[in-house]
């Protein structure tokens, strides 16, 4: 049970074997406290301190590899969105290099793919998420209402995941793993009482917006020059959270009722800055 307090090092080990033994305890408190890392999920599994199944503990690189390696989707027929900007624009919009087409396809993949129960990484990807986000160490089943705590309407996750698949549950999984602290802060802000808001339900709109920049040609330049279709898209994920909460709590904070008219202003920021955006975050890292 990966809630299970941390057995004591045997009296009988080595000093080495106990200083490591110590260094993995630290390392699995801090998975507990909302501190996730590949290391920290690694050590907790050699000693057995996760349970197997879907309440396992997942990382965004396992999660990400059972898509892009283990699942077949290369050579599939996957159909491009219709892009909704005008001629001269799509004019006007550098094309993607070859080289980045690959990972375009497999966005676009990601975004068809429905959450599935029975598939034992799907689940893990929620779970890891909830876990993380309430702070929950009990297992817990992947529906029912207990899963509004984290913003989902529905009390089943792939009713609301509809729209943007499994590419928007693995980057949720993407900001809890590479900015845990931020990701904790925005859901604590999210259930506070002054600046409430659904949490996933936004993070999903926030992969929706992501992929109409992706079908309008909006982050070909920044891919192009950065190599990486899958890294500017999680990072135009990152930066427009960052803007949604900037403008939720700005006072006057906004409530639930303005969300159709913040939704539009975010968008309109995203469309026209989001290069500026992603490459303000970069030098504040």
């Amino acid at each position: 049970d990966c809630t299970s307090p941390t057995p004591p090092a045997p009296s009988c080990m080595a000093p080495d074997a106990a200083s490591d033994w110590a260094q993995a305890e630290a390392e699995w408190s801090s998975v507990q406290e909302g501190v996730i890392s590949e290391t920290h999920i690694v050590r907790a599994i050699q000693l057995g301190q996760v349970e197997s199944g879907i309440q396992r503990p997942i990382t965004y690189t396992q999660a990400f590899n059972h898509f892009f390696v283990e699942v077949e989707w290369k050579g599939k027929e996957i159909k491009k969105p219709q892009s909704h900007i005008g001629t001269l624009a799509k004019l006007a919009a550098p094309s993607l290099d070859r080289k980045l087409h690959e990972e375009r396809q497999f966005i676009y993949f990601l975004q068809k793919q429905p959450m599935d129960h029975s598939v034992v990484e799907h689940c893990r990807i929620f779970t890891t998420l909830f876990k993380f986000l309430t702070g929950e160490e009990a297992a817990i089943p992947v529906t029912g209402d207990h899963i509004q705590k984290i913003g989902f309407q529905a009390n089943d996750p792939k009713t609301d995941l509809r729209t943007a698949g499994m590419f928007s549950l693995l980057q949720a999984l993407y900001f809890i793993s590479e900015h845990p602290a931020i990701a904790k802060d925005y859901y604590r802000t999210s259930i506070s009482a002054t600046h409430e808001f659904p949490w996933i339900l936004c993070s999903i709109n926030f992969s929706c917006m992501v992929l109409d920049l992706l079908k309008d040609k909006r982050l070909h330049r920044m891919a192009n020059q950065k190599g990486s279709m899958i890294e500017v898209v999680h990072k135009a994920y990152v930066v427009i959270f960052a803007k949604f909460v900037e403008m939720w709590t700005k006072p006057p904070s906004r409530s639930i009722g303005e969300w159709d008219a913040t939704r539009r202003e975010l968008k309109g920021h995203a469309n026209e800055q989001i290069g500026k955006l992603v490459k303000e975050m970069e030098m504040k890292a």
